[in-house]
């Protein structure tokens, strides 16, 4: 497939619509129910005045999304020993006829760029099992496995 020719700039909240619905689109791959609107609504306009949303757009046309933050506190609540900051990688999302054109790359990169300018040396997220898209693209960039979390309903 063509590769496109891509610009990455903050979010604005005349992106939140997108945001949320890519949101809830990754919740349904991932077989999980997405926090109600009112907290979503709430949590996306936060990052985005934050400068935590970055949007992938072509011809003004938004193709996806990543969201991060930074942080030291270890996902889940557990102990993976002492840690420095690292970004957290929250939500990333292409539309579907995008995927496999280069956009999550350049999102990726600029998270990355946005990374060294604020000496931040590792990225850390969570993929479901089930995200199979998802798993492929992160291997596809080199993330490593970190850790596994199993669980077992009863």
């Amino acid at each position: 497939m063509k590769k496109l020719n891509s610009i990455i700039e903050n979010a604005t909240e005349t992106d939140l619509l997108f945001i949320i619905n890519g949101i809830k689109k990754i919740c349904k791959i991932e077989k999980e129910i997405p926090e109600k609107d009112s907290i979503l609504i709430k949590n996306t306009k936060e990052a985005i005045r934050n400068k935590k949303i970055r949007i992938a757009k072509t011809n003004n046309k938004t193709l996806g999304f990543v969201q991060f933050t930074f942080s030291s506190k270890e996902p889940y609540g557990l102990s993976y020993g002492k840690r420095k900051e690292f970004c957290w990688l929250e939500w990333m999302y292409i539309l579907e006829p995008y995927q496999r054109r280069g956009v999550g790359h350049l999102l990726h990169n600029d998270i990355k760029r946005i990374c060294r300018k604020n000496k931040i040396k590792e990225i850390i997220l969570d993929v479901f099992e089930i995200n199979e898209i998802a798993k492929n693209f992160y291997k596809k960039e080199k993330f490593n496995y970190f850790i596994h979390i199993l669980r077992e309903k009863i």
